[in-house]
């Protein structure tokens, strides 16, 4: 007797009683996560979806619905932002991180202050070949979007360091808190002996408000604090040449 398989599907039929936004009868609230602090949260990365990025393969695990390379999104809730987001920096903070390469398998392994710390590190793992010590530009912001204010982080790598310096010399000469202002990062086409890639552009928008600015000193405080961090977990997307995958 022969065995008949049923086909199966990824479409997940909708929920009855379930709605992707917040009903009108429904008030702020934060009821059964009394014990849930900063500590026991991440904030998000928002990352640049590229060429070969898993995300926009429909046949991948880490694929996203709509997500295509050119894109901004939250590597945490997979929340796609378009090819711009307007944000408000909070914190800067440069580090040395040790990867393991997405062709060896990927996985992060440790961030270290100093160059040197990091190269250490480097030479201590099992097999160094398949490890990468990546200058990496912590850029803590809280990102303005339609749903409202989300704490994030730009973790700048590689060519997205020209644009990181570029905030950093927009901030310097604005000679004000690093959260009075606010700036939009914008996804660009760009080139390399490597091949063709997507960059981030930023540039300034104008003032906050004081609501906006409070907020922003708050967040600061947390991170000095040491109460709140970037999500280590995903991998952090490098130049991604049509053709090569880093990290």
């Amino acid at each position: 007797m022969k065995n008949e398989q049923k086909n199966e599907t990824s479409v997940v039929a909708p929920l009855s009683g379930i709605s992707d936004d917040r009903p009108d009868w429904l008030k702020k609230g934060s009821a059964g996560s009394e014990d849930v602090g900063v500590k026991d949260m991440i904030l998000p990365r928002v990352d640049l979806l590229q060429a070969l990025s898993p995300q926009i393969k429909k046949t991948d695990p880490s694929y996203i619905p709509g997500a295509e390379q050119g894109i901004l999104y939250n590597t945490v809730t997979g929340e796609l932002y378009g090819p711009s987001v307007n944000f408000v920096p909070v914190m800067f903070r440069k580090e040395f991180i040790l990867w393991k390469k997405r062709a060896a398998g990927g996985g992060f392994f440790g961030a270290f202050p100093t160059e040197a710390e990091a190269n250490a590190a480097h030479c201590a793992v099992a097999d160094p070949s398949a490890h990468e010590v990546v200058e990496c530009h912590q850029h803590f912001v809280i990102l303005l979007t339609d749903a409202g204010h989300r704490q994030a982080v730009f973790s700048m790598t590689k060519s997205k360091l020209k644009a990181s310096r570029t905030l950093n010399t927009m901030i310097q000469m604005a000679e004000v808190d690093r959260f009075a202002r606010a700036y939009r990062a914008s996804a660009i086409e760009a080139k390399s002996d490597k091949g063709e890639f997507w960059n981030i552009r930023i540039l300034p928008i104008g003032y906050v408000s004081q609501e906006l600015y409070e907020k922003g000193k708050e967040l600061y405080g947390l991170i000095k604090a040491g109460l709140a961090d970037v999500d280590r977990e995903a991998p952090i997307e490098g130049d991604a040449p049509h053709g090569s995958a880093e990290l």
